[in-house]
């Protein structure tokens, strides 16, 4: 990805450590392929940030002063997309976006990316919104310095 910047010294140290770097880039298409012959769509924008942070692991990370527990994020849409598509077409039909599988946080959420570029979690209470753009959700999601927005609240959204 280029022009890239991360809005903390902290998150651009985590996701070197991980091994990111701004000429990282992977090969995604095997993903695109199985992901897509289940219905789901990419956005370049979403294929740009798969194809620099794809296969990468990012452990939780202890901040002082975090006010929830962090998880790991393994960078993986296969991991959160691979036959999750009629949950997704609810969700996308709720919010008004399509939306691409990204990563694992741990097993307890998953993040999308929106057509619109914003990067969502879905998590057993709903879908919540961590960034406009992948530095800034990303950047939350290893700092949790501030709470995520609900955007969609299960149960309490449902018609």
């Amino acid at each position: 990805m280029t022009n890239l910047s991360w809005p903390s010294q902290i998150t651009a140290e985590v996701v070197t450590r991980a091994g990111w770097s701004p000429e990282r880039k992977i090969d995604i298409q095997p993903w695109l392929d199985d992901l897509g012959s289940q219905g789901f769509s990419f956005s370049q924008y979403a294929i740009d940030v798969l194809t620099s942070f794809g296969g990468l692991r990012i452990p939780p990370q202890k901040i002082e002063g975090a006010l929830y527990a962090g998880t790991e994020i393994e960078f993986d849409p296969m991991e959160v997309g691979d036959g999750m598509r009629e949950r997704y077409v609810n969700i996308e039909s709720r919010l008004g976006q399509r939306l691409s599988p990204l990563a694992d946080c741990g097993g307890e959420s998953s993040l999308l990316i929106a057509e619109n570029g914003s990067i969502l979690q879905d998590w057993s209470g709903g879908i919540r919104l961590l960034g406009k753009t992948f530095p800034d959700a990303l950047d939350l999601a290893i700092r949790r310095h501030k709470w995520p927005v609900s955007v969609v609240e299960f149960g309490k959204d449902e018609e």
